[in-house]
């Protein structure tokens, strides 16, 4: 707790009451807001705290999106605590590469005229692998791409079963194709936001028909934070379906998805990632003939 204070403080706050001003009214009202601050950050630092005490998934969002994002992925990489992470998957130019959005990307391309290779998604997915990080793959290309779907498919059956791989999208189509043709244990998540108006009622008997009888193929839910209700986590974990929320930034509002029973959620915000880190026990070794 004491250094994410510290290093709020000192990295970004500490100089707005030592800079020169003009007027000591310039002065109190950064002072005032600085003690806003400080009161903040010491909420957040506690609120980090009792995220510790959670056992939820916690994927670094946009992490492999360069075009928006540069650094994140090799920040992850490079992390202990960062367990897994989200790549947005699009098919550009015959190639499924890692990235924001097409327009996104486009403008990216036009800066770095390598991006096609370097965002290729067998790179990014071999690099998550030589770290062991779990990867949840957010499909943005179409049910329509058959080629994209094709190579989509191959790179996910070739990732070792020890790493764990979830699937979101809004395409239901794309979705349940993916879904019946990876044979792979992963959980597909069904995307509910405000786009087209999707709600909790239009996805609870899709998810009931297309159930999985196969331990690690399981159905759930990737649902924008402000669509969540009690209810809707109580349905699924009644149906013993992972619920993913999407974007969580705050440590009070990571807290409040804890406290109501998600599965996981996805954040811009390192530390709470960093919060939600638990150390993997070794497996215990049984001594049949001690000596």
């Amino acid at each position: 707790m004491t250094s994410y204070i510290l290093r709020n403080v000192l990295q970004h706050k500490f100089g707005a009451i030592v800079f020169p001003l003009n007027s000591f009214e310039a002065w109190r009202q950064r002072r005032e807001y600085f003690k806003k601050f400080l009161k903040n950050t010491l909420e957040e630092a506690k609120q980090l705290e009792q995220l510790r005490n959670y056992q939820i998934d916690a994927f670094y969002h946009n992490v492999g999106n360069r075009d928006e994002y540069p650094g994140r992925f090799e920040e992850a990489l490079q992390s202990k605590e960062i367990l897994d992470v989200e790549l947005d998957v699009l098919f550009i130019d015959g190639r499924l590469v890692v990235g924001h959005e097409e327009g996104s990307f486009s403008d990216y391309l036009k800066t770095n005229s390598n991006a096609l290779g370097e965002q290729n998604l067998g790179l990014l997915i071999d690099a998550c692998v030589e770290k062991k990080k779990g990867i949840h793959f957010d499909l943005k290309f179409s049910h329509d791409d058959k080629e994209a779907i094709d190579e989509f498919v191959k790179r996910a059956e070739e990732i070792p079963f020890d790493i764990p791989v979830k699937l979101s999208g809004r395409d239901w189509s794309l979705q349940k194709t993916v879904y019946k043709r990876i044979s792979r244990p992963k959980i597909t998540l069904f995307t509910i936001d405000n786009h087209l108006g999707n709600t909790w009622d239009n996805y609870r008997d899709e998810i009931s028909k297309h159930l999985s009888s196969h331990t690690g193929n399981q159905i759930g839910v990737s649902i924008r934070d402000y669509l969540v209700t009690p209810e809707i986590i109580a349905e699924l974990k009644k149906q013993k379906q992972y619920s993913l929320v999407y974007y969580v930034d705050t440590p009070e509002a990571a807290l409040h998805f804890a406290e109501m029973g998600v599965s996981g959620i996805t954040t811009n915000n390192a530390e709470i990632v960093k919060a939600l880190y638990k150390t993997k026990e070794p497996p215990q070794e049984f001594v049949l003939f001690p000596r």
